[in-house]
C-alpha cells in the first residue's frame, strides 16, 4: 500500500524509523555486548511538522537510552554509540544519497535485529520496514509504478521478493523568479516650482516628468493626451487654475499643481500738456489751468486735485481743490482784495495737478508753468449821455465815468459812434449828432498809466428828428 505525503510527514516518518530502529538496535547489542558504530549524517537544520501523535510504544525496560524528541524534532540517542539522527535527516532532506552512505545506515540498522529496508528511488530513500509494520513516506512523483517492498529483513511477515525496479523522477522545475514591474512616478511644475503666483494676464510654463509610465493624461484645468515628460504653456490667465496629470504603467501616479493669479494691476493715468492761460481782466480778472488726462486701461477720471500757491515748495496752499470730476481745466479768480478760492494781483503762482481714474489708481503730481497776475484791476467804463433819448440830428454830449485802479491814472480814450458825426473822438467828453434813427451803438475805451485798457460798449436809442420849423413876424 502506498500513501502520499507532504514532504514534512515523510521527513517525520524517516525519522522515527531510525530512531525506533536505532534503539532496538541498541538493546539488542547492549545484552549482547555489540558496540554500535558511529553513523555521522549531515546535519539538516530544523524542521517544523506540526504536532504528530504517534501513539504509546511500550520497549519494556530500557537501560541507560534517553530519547529527546524536542519540537525541531532533534532526537538524541545514547547507549553506548551515537547515532547522528541530524546527520541522517540531512541525507533525506537532500533528496539525493550517496549509496556508499546508505549501505553504512542499512548495516547499522540490519545489526540492531529488527527489519528496515531503505529503498532508493533515484536516490531517494522511500521505505522504511519494521518487522510486520511499513511506514510508507512516498514524495509525489510522477510515473510512480508498483509498490514491492525490496529484500525483508529481520522479523518481516513473509520473504519479499525482488525489490521494484528505480523509478525514475523528473527533476523539479526551477520556478523563475517573479518580476514585477515598478510602479509609476509622476512629478508635475508649474514654473519649477511646485506652487507659483503669476500676475494678471501672464502665463507660466507647465513642466512634468515620469518613470515607469507608458502614458499620460492631463486633467483639471488641461485635458488630452500627454507624453512621458514635457513641457507646455498655461497662455495668459486671469484666473487661478489646478492642473492635473496621471501617468500610467503598473498602476498609475497623479500629481496637480495650482497657478495663483493676482488681481489685475490698475495701471495708474497719467496727466500730461498742463497749460495756463489769462482770461479778459476787463470782464472777470481770471486765469485758466488745462491739462490732459490719459489712462492706459481706457479707465475713466474720476477726481482730480489742485494745488495753488505763491511758493514754489507749495507749503503754504492759497487753493488746494479735490473735485470729484471728469473735468480738465479750471478757473482761477483773480480778486482784491481775495477770498478763499482765489488769487492776488501782482504775484506769481505755482501750481500742480493729480488725477485719479475710476479703479482708483493715481497719477503722480505733475508741476505746470508759473504764471503771474497783473498789477491791479483793469479799468472799469462808464458813462452817460444827455439828452437821454436824442433824436435824429441833435446835439448828444457823452461824459466819461470810467475808473481806473492801483493808483494808475487815465491817459486815454477812444470813442466809437455808429451812425454819428463824427464818427470817432478821443476826447473824454465828446459831442456828437446821430444822423439815423433807432438804436446805435457807442463805445468808449479808456486805457490807464499801467497802459491797461478795457473797452465798454453801449447801445443808445435815437428818435425820429422832429418838424423842422421857423417863427415868422406876422404883418
Amino acid at each position: 500500500m502506498s500513501i502520499i505525503y507532504n514532504k514534512k510527514i515523510i521527513i517525520l516518518g524517516s525519522i522515527l524509523c531510525l530512531v525506533l530502529g536505532g534503539l532496538f538496535f541498541g538493546l539488542s547489542k547492549s545484552s549482547q555486548g555489540f558496540d554500535v558504530p558511529d553513523i555521522d549524517v549531515p546535519d539538516i537544520g530544523d524542521i517544523d511538522v506540526g504536532n504528530i501523535d504517534i501513539g504509546d510504544i511500550d520497549i519494556g525496560d530500557v537501560p541507560d537510552v534517553d530519547v529527546d524528541v524536542d519540537v525541531d524534532f532533534d532526537v538524541d540517542v545514547d547507549y553506548g554509540g551515537d547515532i547522528s539522527i541530524e546527520a541522517i535527516m540531512g541525507l533525506l532532506n537532500d533528496y539525493y544519497a550517496n549509496a556508499d552512505q546508505l549501505a553504512d545506515m542499512q548495516f547499522a540498522i540490519n545489526e540492531s535485529g529488527v527489519g528496515f529496508s531503505f529503498v532508493d528511488i533515484n536516490g531517494v530513500t522511500q521505505y522504511c520496514v519494521n518487522g510486520s509494520n511499513e511506514y510508507a513516506m512516498v514524495e509525489e512523483f510522477i510515473n510512480r509504478n508498483g509498490n514491492g517492498n525490496g529484500n525483508g529483513n529481520g522479523g518481516g511477515n513473509g520473504g519479499g521478493g525482488p525489490g521494484d525496479p528505480p523509478i525514475i523522477v523528473p527533476d523539479i522545475p526551477v520556478v523563475p523568479d517573479i518580476i514585477i514591474p515598478p510602479a509609476p512616478t509622476v512629478d508635475l511644475k508649474a514654473g519649477g516650482a511646485d506652487s507659483v503666483t503669476i500676475d494678471y494676464n501672464a502665463s507660466v510654463n507647465l513642466t512634468w516628468t515620469s518613470t515607469n509610465a507608458s502614458s499620460c493624461i492631463a486633467s483639471g484645468s488641461w485635458s488630452g493626451n500627454k507624453g512621458a515628460a514635457g513641457t507646455q504653456s498655461t497662455g495668459t490667465l486671469t484666473s487661478s487654475r489646478t492642473y492635473t496629470i496621471t501617468c500610467m504603467g503598473t498602476g498609475s501616479a497623479v500629481d496637480s499643481v495650482t497657478v495663483q493669479v493676482n488681481p489685475p494691476v490698475n495701471n495708474p493715468p497719467t496727466v500730461s500738456n498742463l497749460q495756463v492761460s489769462m482770461g479778459d481782466y476787463c470782464s472777470s480778472p481770471v486765469h485758466y489751468l488745462s491739462w490732459t488726462y490719459s489712462d492706459p486701461e481706457g479707465d475713466s477720471q474720476d477726481r482730480f486735485r489742485l494745488q495753488i500757491d505763491n511758493n514754489s515748495d507749495f507749503e503754504s496752499l492759497e487753493i488746494d481743490r479735490n473735485i470729484n470730476s471728469s473735468a480738465n481745466s479750471q478757473a482761477i479768480l483773480v480778486m482784491d482784495p481775495m477770498i478763499s478760492g482765489t488769487i492776488g494781483y501782482n504775484d506769481v503762482y505755482y501750481w500742480r495737478i493729480r488725477v485719479y481714474d475710476d479703479q482708483g489708481g493715481s497719477s503722480n503730481w505733475v508741476q505746470g508753468s508759473s504764471f503771474s497776475t497783473e498789477k491791479h484791476r483793469y479799468p472799469a467804463i462808464s458813462f452817460s449821455w444827455s439828452p437821454q433819448n436824442p433824436s435824429e440830428g441833435e446835439e448828444v454830449r457823452f461824459t466819461d465815468q470810467s475808473t481806473v485802479y492801483g493808483g494808475a491814472s487815465k491817459t486815454a480814450w477812444n470813442w466809437i459812434f455808429v451812425n454819428a458825426d463824427p464818427p470817432t473822438s478821443e476826447d473824454q467828453n465828446p459831442v456828437i449828432e446821430f444822423t439815423s434813427q433807432g438804436n446805435n451803438a457807442v463805445t468808449l475805451s479808456v486805457t490807464d498809466s499801467d497802459n491797461y485798457t478795457c473797452p465798454s460798449p453801449v447801445t443808445v436809442g435815437v428818435q425820429e428828428s422832429l418838424p423842422w420849423w421857423k417863427e415868422i413876424i406876422p404883418w
